[in-house]
């Protein structure tokens, strides 16, 4: 069974892919080109990441790994995000929000996984 089902993380997954669709058009509104376009670049690493967490039967341990690696990609892509803001305007904080929704979404999965590994047992390191 892939790791994703077995952890049943597939909605949050499929959230975060369907708002980061969606972050994409208005970041290519939002900004000029030369703005847009390294965000837009780090966007698609971000989508192939979470498509890849999706469909591939990647064991538990490297599926926990590839969610840490797309918080940071949506981390990244945030402060490249607050980078471009020199204009306040209502879209550029749509994608702020959306964002840090998606975050949400992959920590969501992310303590679906661990809480699924420790039996809802908080471990203390």
């Amino acid at each position: 069974m892939v790791a994703v089902q077995f952890h049943e993380i597939t909605k949050f997954l499929e959230e975060a892919s369907n708002k980061l669709t969606t972050l994409q058009n208005m970041t290519t509104t939002t900004f000029p080109q030369t703005v847009s376009t390294p965000i837009i670049k780090k966007m698609e690493v971000l989508e192939e990441l979470i498509n890849l967490i999706s469909s591939s039967r990647m064991n538990t341990k490297l599926l926990v790994s590839s969610l840490r690696h797309s918080l940071l990609e949506a981390g990244v892509i945030l402060v490249k995000i607050t980078d471009a803001l020199n204009v306040d305007t209502v879209e550029s904080y749509q994608i702020l929000e959306g964002l840090a929704y998606i975050q949400v979404q992959l920590c969501c999965a992310k303590k679906k996984v661990g809480n699924d590994l420790t039996n809802n047992k908080i471990i203390m390191d």
